[in-house]
């Protein structure tokens, strides 16, 4: 009896990790290459990677980055928000277009394949692309610069990705 109520236990203390885990925001200190963030006045850094006809994760996380800006008065505060455009069908042009509609403060960027294969790398990313249809994960990245290199601070999933959650990670 005791060794079953052990196994059970077992079990749903496993099923929880296994199911608990998308929920919670990774930790990091991974330094990254961000060539796109050469030029970045500010020493932090939202990066999220998407693409413009996404109509599930991305828009709304992009609205949370806008509500971001247009929360925060002090401008000298505001990290440099970076969109990514996964689609290999896309553009820089595109790209910029996509993100400024939602703000015009943040950056867009078209990840070619040579860049995309590098940021996969850095970033852990998992993205399957076939014609029109794409697959990644929805993460958000959390960046800090120190002494000119950039380190992954944090890696948000979509599901506890929230205003109120980056508001307290950056002020």
């Amino acid at each position: 009896m005791l060794k079953s109520s052990f196994m059970v236990l077992l079990l749903c203390l496993l099923l929880g990790i296994i199911f608990g885990l998308p929920f919670l925001p990774l930790e990091s200190n991974r330094k990254v290459e961000a060539p796109f963030l050469a030029h970045s006045g500010s020493d932090r850094a939202v990066v999220f990677f998407g693409f413009s006809h996404c109509g599930g994760v991305c828009p709304t996380t992009l609205l949370i980055l806008k509500s971001l800006l247009d929360n925060t008065e002090q401008q000298t505060q505001w990290p440099h928000i970076v969109f990514v455009d996964i689609d290999e069908n896309s553009s820089t042009q595109q790209a910029q277009r996509h993100a400024r509609s939602y703000h015009s403060a943040f950056s867009g960027v078209h990840a070619n394949a040579e860049l995309l294969t590098q940021l996969s790398q850095d970033f852990g990313l998992n993205i399957q692309q076939s014609g029109e249809q794409i697959r990644h994960q929805g993460r958000t990245y959390l960046l800090n610069r120190t002494q000119q290199q950039w380190r992954i601070v944090k890696a948000y999933n979509p599901e506890t990705f929230d205003f109120t959650t980056l508001k307290d990670e950056l002020y």
